[in-house]
């Protein structure tokens, strides 16, 4: 797999924290201008776009994105963060090489998503899609395209397109509303933190694989865990 023990490891002058605070947030600490917070759909958007550790605190009513290089290696520390999107995922690694979510020791984190995604809730999506591959014709290229625009909805609370690892001893508490609570298109590990992941559809996946190293690990979901 992906996973070192050293992922997780960092220094403190390398840190760049983040404020959450309703729908805005600050930056401050090692490489702030690689964190830019906008406003979209009536919450805050924070896009990261480097290398590096970042770490979150407070009440966010908005998402994260991490688009870094596809060589950057990402560090997220939750530190006593809720965030919490009426209208994305809560976060979504959309490129990087890896990232590593850490659960900081003793405090509580909560990520939970918005049931809808562009206005169209799951099963308004898997309809418009099965619609619109019957009215494709037998190429392969326009199956694909159908198909290839489906699986770039962020579908969780916590989504990656990357390496993905949580760590940490803390308490993460993952709500997905729209499909799954954590999946990762990618490898993922879990190892340390005590996790409860609550989901519509499924509650944990990842693509290549998925290892549970250590920690406690509570999924109550729809479909399969």
């Amino acid at each position: 797999t992906h996973y070192n023990e050293s992922d997780a490891d960092y220094k403190e002058a390398d840190v760049t924290d983040i404020a959450l605070d309703g729908d805005t947030a600050s930056a401050s600490g090692a490489n702030p201008d690689a964190v830019a917070v906008d406003q979209a759909d009536g919450e805050a958007v924070i896009t990261i776009t480097g290398a590096g550790t970042y770490r979150f605190a407070g009440e966010l009513s908005g998402h994260v994105i991490i688009t870094a290089d596809a060589a950057d290696a990402v560090q997220i520390i939750l530190n006593g963060a809720s965030i919490t999107s009426d209208t994305d995922a809560a976060m979504s690694i959309t490129e990087a090489d890896e990232a590593t979510v850490i659960v900081a020791q003793g405090t509580e984190n909560l990520l939970t998503d918005g049931s809808t995604r562009d206005g169209q809730t799951s099963a308004d999506a898997d309809a418009a899609e099965a619609k619109a591959s019957e009215a494709a014709t037998a190429s392969d290229t326009a199956t694909d395209a159908a198909t290839d625009d489906t699986t770039d909805v962020a579908s969780a609370a916590l989504y990656s397109k990357a390496d993905l690892t949580i760590t940490g001893t803390g308490s993460l508490t993952v709500d997905g509303t729209y499909e799954d609570g954590i999946h990762s298109k990618d490898g993922l590990v879990i190892t340390g933190p005590s996790l409860i992941v609550n989901a519509a559809d499924d509650g944990i996946i990842g693509k290549d694989y998925l290892v549970l190293v250590d920690g406690t690990v509570d999924v109550t979901s729809v479909d399969t865990g």
